[in-house]
């Protein structure tokens, strides 16, 4: 019984395979926010809007990435706007 207890915690890692996606955007200046896409109450994708760095002393580049519930990635906009607060982007 503790060899099979044993076998079970060694391969539960393997078993178990979450959803998980490496985001390059780590850096002090990168500020993102992350929101899922839901239509008619079922998950449909996920969308991030980052900060990226200052384009010049009044604008910054920003970037929306648009991926399905599965995070493929689906397309990414990439535009360059004055100043925008995360927080109050209405998605």
């Amino acid at each position: 019984m503790k060899k099979i207890t044993l076998l079970l915690l060694i391969l539960s890692p393997l078993l178990l395979q979450a959803q998980t996606k490496v985001f390059k955007e780590v850096h002090e200046g990168i500020s993102t926010e992350f929101k899922p896409i839901f239509q008619n109450g079922n998950l449909i994708g996920y969308l991030t809007f980052s900060e990226l760095e200052r384009a010049n002393k009044d604008s910054f580049n920003y970037r929306i990435d648009i991926m399905d519930e599965n995070l493929n990635d689906l397309g990414i906009v990439n535009f360059k706007e004055k100043k925008l607060d995360l927080q109050q982007v209405s998605l």
